[in-house]
């Protein structure tokens, strides 16, 4: 379920549902992606080495916030941890944070991208931050049924 998504004044809110099979087959563990995202994000900064600038075509401010209620037959066993990063000149900074609190977790990812052309001595930098990035984003959850 999505809402918001004309209004650009509100935040857009997606709902998820999971169901793992019967109730009598709950699973031991449950592997969640910590955030939901639709598209496959990988590295486009592939070449070890760069002759050209790169240039994005705008700066960029996004901040993903998720809370997951956790299902009251399962607890946490493993979490993300947190982590901030940036390049040397903060022209690239990201920040994620997922925390547990009560019976949800709160996972908060932002990306900050304050200039639009690097230049190739950069590249290397830029490179190193994306493959941070995707890691971190492709970090999982762990919830274990509880006896």
């Amino acid at each position: 379920q999505i809402k918001n998504l004309k209004d650009k004044e509100k935040a857009i809110c997606e709902k998820y549902t999971f169901c793992t099979g019967e109730d009598n087959e709950k699973p031991a563990f449950l592997y969640l992606p910590a955030l939901l995202q639709n598209d496959d994000f990988s590295n486009p900064f592939k070449l070890s080495s760069r002759k050209f600038p790169v240039d994005f075509p705008f700066i960029k401010n996004e901040t993903v916030n998720i809370v997951i209620e956790l299902p009251s037959n399962y607890e946490v066993k493993q979490l993300p941890k947190s982590a901030m990063s940036y390049m040397q000149d903060k022209s690239l900074i990201f920040r994620y944070s997922c925390k547990q609190i009560g019976n949800k977790l709160s996972i908060i990812c932002s990306t900050r991208l304050l200039k639009t052309m690097f230049i190739p001595s950069e590249y290397e930098g830029l490179k190193n931050m994306f493959d941070m990035i995707v890691k971190k984003k492709s970090e999982q959850i762990v919830l274990k049924l509880k006896k």
